[in-house]
Order: C-alpha cells, then structure tokens, then sequence
C-alpha cells in the first residue's frame, strides 16, 4: 500500500506522526548557491514519507538562511547548526538524529532525481544482504540542470554487487547511497579523522562481511564546481588518503579477476592521478566540462 501511494502524485505530504521510513541526510559548508537545488530534489520525490536532517558545518555565507526557511515551509525537514565540527562529525551528527533505520545521504551540492527514495527503498526491502544500496549517477557542471535519462517508473531494477570493486576504486557514490544505520552505526558511523570519510565507511562494511549493492540507473546528478575542496591544494591528500584506503580494501576483499588488469593498468592509473594534481584548475574544471557532455552524448544515445 505505501509503495503504491508513492508512486502516484508526490504532492500528498503524510502526516507527521506517521512514522518515517526513509531520513534523508546532508551536511553543509558555504553551499548557499547549490543547497536550493538539493533539498528542492528531495521535496520532489514521488515517495514523500521522508524526514530531511540537515547539518550546517560552520558555514559564513547564507546556507543557514536558506536551509531555516525550508525548514519553517516543510515539518519534514529539520536543521542543526554547529560552528565547525568536520565533515566526518558533522555526517555522525546527522547520522544520530536520523529516526529510520534507513538512512539516504544527499550532498549539498548534488541533487536525487524524483524516483530515488523509491527505487532505494524498495531495494532494500527486496535485498536484506546489503548494507548499502548506492545508485549510478549522472554529472552537472556548476549551475546546469540535470539531464536524466528514461527511466521505467515501475518497480523494476537491478542491483549490483559492487562490494569487491573495493579493491580497484570507489564504487559506491556517496550521494546516492542509502544505508542501513544500525550497520552504519555498529561499525562506529563515518571516520572524523580521514578525509574519504565515505570510502573508509564502505571497506570497513566489507571488513565486517557487510555487502554493498548498486542500482544500474542513474538516479543522482553529481555536480562539479570551482568550491569542491578536492579540485584545490587538498587534492593530494584526499589522494594520498584514497590510496591508504585503497589499499586497505584490496587486503580485505582481494583482487580476484581484477588482478591482471590492475597490475597492468596500475603505473597508468598512477601517472593519471599524479598528472591531475599539478594541472590548473581552470584546465581540471574545462576536462570535468568535457566529460560532462561526453556523458550527456552518451545519455542521449541511450534514450
């Protein structure tokens, strides 16, 4: 019955002492251009018994404004501010105020096409395996619009097993993931001391035997802009903590068929890393434009 009203008109708002299946988290650093979009993504889905926590991280611009008068306009969404805390403290905090056990993380820079929440959700009733059950996604550049492909409305999907990819890259994009928190929280929640919080979060749960799912569909629109902390000085340290992090999950989860790609593509993937920390910005944020046409083309093609 909930799952048949979801899929109907998304403007019915349930009551709210009904109980929330699904909380939608998000924490927020100086992203008063982009968090309009965010949260307008979550407000748009057509399974609407959600509740939205949303954790300023010390922001000096106007995201505190903008996420209050979401907050005032909609029960379902709730803000705390702090003055600082951290990315990876800021994601617990919100963690510890979320009511449902299934908990979908969103960005304050990205946005989750309309059937997200649904798909997930009903992923995870369907596969009680998985710990996380991420999406694929597509990619904006700065102030664009998502451009999503056809999509069955139906119930219809497929999910992946992605827990072994672990080795050779992040398969899972944190923006699209819904995780089960109880896991989540059993594992000690996200890491305050690394910066891939979310990487380290995934190989601890194939460290556990916990397993990590993905939806074939892109039901997430990534967004690249100049303000993302990895296209500046950081850059070599997310990738330097990438590579531990890497290295952790090829420990744990092994190689397997992988093996002789990777070691073969493995100097390449190198170089291309080291490559992209000495390029200019404006060139890092020209290739990212590229790829985000080339992806659009591809999109299209599909349709």
């Amino acid at each position: 019955m909930e799952m048949a009203a979801a899929q109907g008109s998304g403007s019915t708002v349930p009551l709210a002492d009904e109980p929330r299946p699904v909380s939608v988290i998000c924490t927020a650093r100086n992203a008063a251009p982009t968090i309009k979009a965010t949260i307008r993504s979550i407000i748009a889905q057509d399974f609407q018994n959600w509740e939205m926590i949303i954790v300023d991280d010390g922001s000096t611009d106007d995201t505190v404004g903008v996420i209050h008068a979401f907050a005032q306009a909609d029960p379902r969404i709730s803000f705390v501010a702090t003055e600082g805390i951290g990315r990876g403290q800021a994601l617990n905090r919100a963690l510890a105020e979320a009511e449902a056990d299934l908990v979908a993380n969103i960005d304050a820079d990205d946005e989750s096409h309309p059937y997200r929440l649904r798909y997930e959700l009903e992923a995870m009733r369907q596969h009680p395996e998985f710990a996380i059950v991420a999406t694929e996604y597509v990619i904006v550049n700065a102030a664009a619009s998502p451009v999503w492909p056809s999509i069955d409305p139906g119930p219809a999907f497929a999910v992946e097993d992605v827990t072994r990819a672990l080795a050779i890259r992040n398969p899972i994009c944190h923006s699209s993931a819904m995780m089960r928190k109880t896991a989540v929280i059993g594992l000690g929640g996200y890491n305050e001391d690394i910066l891939t919080e979310d990487y380290d979060l995934w190989v601890r749960c194939a460290a556990a035997g916990l397993r990590l799912g993905q939806i074939q569909t892109p039901l997430v629109a990534k967004r690249i802009h100049p303000d993302q902390k990895y296209m500046h000085a950081a850059r070599a340290r997310y990738l330097g903590a990438s590579f531990l992090v890497q290295w952790r999950a090829v420990r744990i989860v092994g190689l397997g068929a992988y093996y002789l790609p990777v070691m073969v593509a493995l100097p390449v993937i190198v170089a291309l890393r080291l490559a992209w920390l000495v390029l200019p910005l404006g060139l890092r944020l020209r290739l990212c434009t590229l790829a985000t046409i080339w992806k659009r083309i591809i999109i299209a093609m599909m349709r």
